[in-house]
């Protein structure tokens, strides 16, 4: 799951499905891409950057990724 990609598109109040057709893909593809199923092109994410407004390096993390990075930080 790409959590910090849906967690922007909440933020932003957009369906999924108007994401979709900002990007001219199908629902079922953009849900693919959300939860980490798929890819997507670097245009795709080049566009998804514009309309949510975070750089695509974040929007691309996996929060199982993002996890594991944060239980690798040194604890104080």
């Amino acid at each position: 799951m790409r959590s910090i990609l849906k967690t922007a598109r909440y933020q932003k109040g957009l369906t999924q499905k108007q994401i979709a057709n900002e990007l001219s893909i199908t629902t079922r593809m953009y849900r693919y891409i959300e939860t980490g199923d798929r890819n997507g092109s670097l245009a795709l994410w080049d566009k998804l950057e514009d309309i949510l407004d975070i750089p695509q390096r974040q929007l691309r993390v996996h929060s199982e990724e993002y996890q594991l990075d944060e239980n690798q930080k040194p604890k104080n």
